[in-house]
């Protein structure tokens, strides 16, 4: 039972986080689309004097903000960013009550039994926590997976006092 709860705390710590960073990624990259849209559609840009030099420059701007126009629709980042931001603070949740369970069984604050109900119930809570609509699609993110394992490297030190290496725990 112990090595169960310690793992499953990795890993909905690791989820936490892996998806507090995904969700700040989507809100980048949604708000960089926008801007680049807001500036590119402004027809107070379209009138200044260099654009007359680099008319061609001007020509491929308006031609990729019509592109970003037409696929925006099937890249909703900024659902993502509600969905994705709701779940990672209901993980971080759990991830809470984890760690509680988690110092409460290894201090003997309760035994096997009532631990194991416990553990079950948080077990059912991640499963409905970890739904996704049918309309958001989630890849996986090299570079996001790489930012969180050095963030659960610093909350094991700082939480835990232990040493951990950034491959143990990366099941997003």
């Amino acid at each position: 039972m112990r090595d169960k709860l310690w793992y499953n705390l990795l890993d909905v710590k690791f989820k936490s986080i892996y998806y507090d960073e995904l969700a700040t990624y989507y809100q980048v990259i949604d708000r960089r689309m926008n801007v680049f849209l807001a500036l590119a559609s402004s027809g107070s840009i379209a009138s200044w004097a260099i654009w007359e030099e680099f008319n061609f420059i001007w020509a491929l701007i308006i031609a990729i903000s019509t592109v970003i126009n037409v696929i925006k629709p099937y890249f909703p980042y900024h659902k993502y960013v509600n969905e994705i931001s709701k779940m990672s603070a209901q993980l971080d949740n759990l991830s809470w009550e984890y760690e509680n369970l988690w110092f409460k069984f290894d201090r003997d604050k309760i035994n096997e039994e009532q631990c194991f109900k416990l553990y079950m119930d948080l077990k059912k809570r991640l499963n409905d926590v970890l739904k996704f609509s049918e309309e958001t699609i989630i890849t996986e993110n090299i570079k996001i997976e790489s930012k969180t394992n050095k963030l659960m490297d610093i909350y094991l030190r700082n939480d835990f006092n232990i040493q951990h290496t950034s491959n143990e725990v990366n099941n997003v």
